[in-house]
């Protein structure tokens, strides 16, 4: 690390600020002895300080600066401060270049890649408790006589109940908790509430309950009108084919959402609705 080997030669300057930090044009970070223009950030003086406090303090503002103004994975946050209750321990700064070598194996952005691997779970393992509890539903349904909107809402409704236990209890979703996965307020970076979470949740989830809804409406009326058939097709129902059709307009909502998504890897729609996105931890 460029301050440890100033501190080792003697050649940290007696004032500090950010713009003693450059980058040549290789990326590597050069600290300089004098600055090449007057500084427009905080500077810290010598005074009574020790050189490995006045490195952790330059240390300190270049961590709250990059958080304040850019994206950055949780553990950042949590570095900067723990960083500041250390600050005036000896062997921090061995401390802090130990972390930064652990930061270094560790991805700290998102990609399409990324992204598509996570809807890809969670398709996998978050539809399938949705599904159970709509064929449930669609079972329970079987005794009754509703009509054909009321029975659609009804299905769609258990399917949303599954899909707020995700935001309630897993702040998004167990594929979040697998992935490494926090969803973030936009605006603040803080966590978001459980609310937040339960919304985007059902935003997330709409056009596929309702996809899984509108083919399980004519199976169920079928189910209904002779419980012995053991096929189901467009052949012996008059239902089955306007629900596929109608069934088209969540399904290219869901798959916009999901390329919107992969392109846009942080913020997803459902973000952009509640005000929300993903980072890393």
């Amino acid at each position: 690390m460029e301050l440890e080997r100033a501190v080792e030669d003697d050649l940290l300057p007696d004032e500090l600020s950010l713009d003693h930090i450059w980058l040549d044009y290789t990326g590597r970070v050069c600290l300089l002895d004098r600055l090449l223009m007057p500084s427009s950030n905080k500077v810290i003086v010598a005074n009574s300080k020790s050189k490995e406090q006045r490195c952790i303090g330059l240390l300190v503002e270049l961590l709250e600066n990059f958080v304040a103004n850019q994206d950055h994975p949780i553990s950042v946050g949590q570095l900067l401060s723990e960083l500041k209750q250390r600050q005036d321990q000896p062997g921090t700064l061995d401390w802090f270049a130990d972390e930064l070598n652990e930061f270094s194996e560790k991805p700290t952005t998102w990609n399409v890649l990324d992204r598509i691997g996570m809807l890809a779970i969670s398709l996998g393992l978050e539809f399938s408790p949705i599904s159970a509890v709509m064929f449930t539903a669609g079972v329970l349904m079987l005794p009754m006589e509703l009509d054909a909107p009321l029975m659609v809402l009804l299905l769609a409704l258990s399917g949303m109940i599954v899909a707020v236990v995700y935001g309630l209890f897993f702040r998004g979703g167990p594929a979040m908790r697998l992935t490494g996965v926090e969803l973030r307020r936009s605006k603040t970076g803080g966590p978001a509430n459980k609310l937040q979470a339960a919304i985007r949740s059902i935003v997330a989830w709409l056009p596929w309950i309702f996809i899984l809804a509108l083919i399980l409406y004519p199976v169920v009326h079928k189910l209904q009108e002779d419980p012995t058939v053991s096929n189901i097709s467009l052949e012996n129902s008059d239902l089955l084919g306007p629900a596929l059709l109608i069934s088209l307009i969540p399904l290219a909502i869901g798959l916009f959402g999901m390329l919107a998504a992969a392109l846009n890897p942080p913020r997803g729609i459902p973000d952009w609705v509640v005000g929300t996105r993903l980072m890393r931890k």
